[in-house]
């Protein structure tokens, strides 16, 4: 039997305060906590008995619904590709749900397409401010 959860670290903060977000796998006697690379400001708030996920994001945190939504997708992904390799040994399983989870290897394109696009296209200075200020605000966000 495979039983995924959601769990926060609250005991480790970033320098902004703000907890990681994992997905726990727990399959023949094995957990395993896979970082989503979503963090939070508040802890979540955990329904129990509720159908779904179980937890949900505080009202006051920032990007709270995206984030929700984002968890969702991450979970209900992880869910299937178990229930599809009811088989694969559980380190393999981990290994696998990492690489969907995880996009570290797109970490930085669009703030490195933001960077060519604001130096390369002949901007107005007051369009280069409003580029450099969008392209702030993505990479402040998770």
């Amino acid at each position: 039997m495979m039983l995924i959860s959601v769990y926060q670290k609250l005991t480790r903060t970033d320098k902004k305060g703000r907890t990681s977000i994992y997905l726990v796998l727990v399959k023949a006697g094995m957990r395993a906590n896979i970082n989503t690379g979503i963090k939070a400001m508040y802890p979540l708030i955990r329904v129990d008995g509720a159908s779904g996920i179980g937890v949900y994001f505080d009202k006051r945190e920032p990007l709270g619904s995206v984030k929700q939504k984002r968890l969702e997708q991450l979970y209900w992904a992880a869910e299937e590709y178990a229930i599809n390799n009811p088989k694969m040994r559980p380190d393999v399983l981990k290994t696998a749900l990492t690489a969907l989870i995880r996009t570290d290897s797109r970490k930085g394109q669009l703030i490195a397409a933001f960077e060519k696009y604001i130096k390369e296209s002949g901007l107005t200075d007051s369009t280069k401010a409003i580029m450099e200020r969008t392209k702030n605000k993505v990479e402040e966000f998770d």
